[in-house]
């Protein structure tokens, strides 16, 4: 909360006996007023108005409060961070700077999409400063990740699928699902061909694994945004070094079409409406193909969501600055 905030907070004086209301002097003003105080002719006066105003500045410092609290508990979340960093030894204060710092710097690069340039200002540093410790920073988190991205022990059916009658018991033993995904990218000029995507822009191709709470359990970056999503998904699963988690007895993943049908990871079927958006105005499927697939469809757009919050949270994923895609 800023300092002008918590001047206004002060200005109001509230006592915790909640004996603010009293020190209003209802009588000075009330007794005096005459039908020239009224307006429009309503009967509504000048202290009534005064009155309503001071209520509503209370709920204003109400949710100032609030936001203050908000603040508060990310910045909790944020120094937990930066200590599990340093415990870890991904990150290491200095003489010249703390690791509180050189994570914020990260997170301004990140959250607000900026520059170096604009980083540098806003924290008075160097631009060499802001790229060195955005690397560092990226690295760390990069590592940590390794350990975060897991997947989640749930007992099956998933309560999700469980307490829902369109899923279950179709869809009792799915535990994720998967899909790919274009990030923006910058790249040199020999290379545009290659990570041009079909969106006529430079991007790199994602694929993520997303389980039934939006939680990310496995990402696998760094491909050309013109790599088709079989391939990559093709490697995760016969190269070991990528420590890609297979399911395992009977449970199975949820993929589209275009990753094949394998055991572990089911697909639609094909030559059917798949898509929700080719049911128009609420349209019914016509047979238990088309009833599956909708099913299918519903519960896999869990990864789109996932993709949609993480986007919206993180702009630079849609529009990166001039940073190389070897950071």
């Amino acid at each position: 909360m800023s300092e002008d905030s918590m001047n206004d907070i002060d200005m109001y004086d509230i006592d915790d006996d909640d004996n603010w209301v009293d020190d209003i002097d209802m009588d000075a003003d009330v007794g005096d007023v005459s039908d020239d105080d009224d307006m429009d002719g309503d009967g509504t006066t000048d202290v009534m108005i005064d009155l309503a105003l001071y209520e509503m500045e209370l709920k204003i410092m109400g949710l100032q409060l609030e936001l203050h609290e908000l603040k508060s508990r990310l910045k909790a979340t944020y120094i937990a961070l930066c200590n599990t960093l340093e415990q870890n030894g991904l990150l290491r204060n200095t003489r010249a700077v703390q690791v509180t710092e050189q994570l914020a710097a990260f997170c301004l690069v990140m959250s607000q999409c900026w520059s170096a340039r604009s980083v540098a200002d806003r924290l008075q540093r160097s631009t060499y400063f802001i790229s060195v410790y955005v690397r560092k920073s990226a690295r760390a988190l990069c590592q940590l990740g390794k350990s975060i991205l897991q997947p989640n022990p749930v007992p099956l059916p998933h309560p999700n699928v469980a307490n829902n009658a369109m899923y279950y018991p179709w869809f009792a033993d799915c535990i994720g699902t998967i899909d790919g995904t274009q990030i923006d990218a910058r790249v040199s000029s020999k290379k545009h061909i290659h990570y041009r995507g079909r969106k006529c822009t430079t991007t790199q191709n994602v694929m993520c694994v997303v389980d039934l709470d939006l939680c990310f359990t496995y990402v696998y970056a760094g491909w050309e945004g013109s790599t088709h999503d079989a391939r990559i998904f093709t490697m995760c699963v016969n190269d070991s070094r990528l420590k890609f988690s297979t399911p395992v007895r009977d449970a199975y993943y949820l993929v589209d079409s275009g990753y094949g049908l394998y055991r572990g990871f089911l697909t639609p079927f094909r030559r059917e409406r798949y898509h929700l958006q080719e049911w128009p105005d609420g349209g019914l499927p016509i047979n238990q193909r088309e009833r599956f697939n909708r099913r299918h469809a519903s519960l896999r757009s869990v990864v789109e969501r996932a993709f949609g919050v993480l986007k919206n949270r993180f702009p630079i994923m849609r529009k990166m600055p001039p940073y190389p895609i070897r950071y």
